[in-house]
């Protein structure tokens, strides 16, 4: 893989080739940021187009203070901020990825728990502020640093701190208040 400096360096000269080069190297990591934020895969398809098509339009004004993971993060917040913030989140689909990954067929029970755990944890964070909601997303999904975070979200290093720690003691009440519940 050549290094993105260059390659963002010879789009931003009209290279189409290198653009496709950064799209395939940055594909996976915006798909799952808009799959996060949109909740289903058809608008995360959709948010990811656009997202790269407006990048591929100002590219000329990328001036590198920012890595360009950060900057095509903050183009994606950015979309569905303005398209998709004052809609109502459709449920997401709930999957045992990690318990099929194992290469065993999970028993009926434990299916119906994980499914019930992974759609409880979901509604809690689609519950989470805009902000929280996507500094969590960006942590615990993309394994995005604070300082990088801060410059998706255009928010001080502080700022997503504090949006971390109020998502996860959130998430915390929630789902210990469930747990509480389903043992009464």
């Amino acid at each position: 893989m050549e290094d993105i400096h260059e390659l963002v360096e010879r789009s931003r000269r009209g290279d189409r080739d290198s653009f496709r080069s950064l799209v395939d190297a940055h594909l996976d990591v915006v798909f799952r940021l808009a799959r996060r934020l949109s909740g289903n895969d058809a608008d995360a398809d959709d948010l990811s187009q656009e997202a790269f098509f407006r990048a591929w339009k100002a590219i000329g004004t990328f001036r590198g203070d920012a890595t360009f993971k950060t900057w095509i993060c903050r183009i994606v917040m950015n979309l569905h901020c303005t398209r998709y913030a004052t809609e109502a989140r459709r449920p997401s689909e709930v999957g045992l990825d990690a318990a099929l990954a194992e290469g065993r067929e999970p028993s009926g029970h434990a299916v119906a728990i994980a499914q019930e755990l992974s759609a409880r944890v979901r509604l809690a964070v689609d519950a989470l502020p805009e902000k929280q909601r996507a500094a969590l997303s960006l942590a615990a999904y993309e394994g995005m640093s604070v300082d990088e975070i801060a410059e998706v979200l255009g928010s001080r290093p502080e700022t997503v701190k504090v949006n971390l720690w109020l998502a996860r003691k959130r998430l915390r009440e929630v789902l210990e208040g469930d747990l509480r519940e389903s043992t009464k």
